[in-house]
């Protein structure tokens, strides 16, 4: 259930980093797997995760009842993300 006062800008604010943070996550794989001898890092597996920031931010057009969930499943993925990288 979304917080009550989840506002159309602030919707509009967490799409915005939704895409953001998937792009930083894919780019930054990138560039690890550009410079060698870096540990392994499985792209695809930043390609999922960065996918699924982007799934939560184009399902937010569609359906208005996951617009109002959407600040709470950027934090869940950013909790998964972090707990990925750790």
């Amino acid at each position: 259930m979304a917080a009550p006062g989840v506002t159309p800008e602030l919707i509009r604010t967490y799409r915005r980093s939704s895409l953001l943070t998937a792009t930083a996550i894919v780019a930054f794989g990138v560039v690890r797997h550009l410079k060698s001898g870096e540990f392994y890092d499985p792209l695809a597996l930043r390609g999922l995760v960065g996918g699924s920031f982007v799934a939560a931010a184009l399902t937010s057009y569609a359906h208005p009842r996951l617009a109002r969930a959407l600040p709470s499943t950027f934090l869940a993925l950013c909790f998964v993300f972090v707990g990925w990288t750790i």
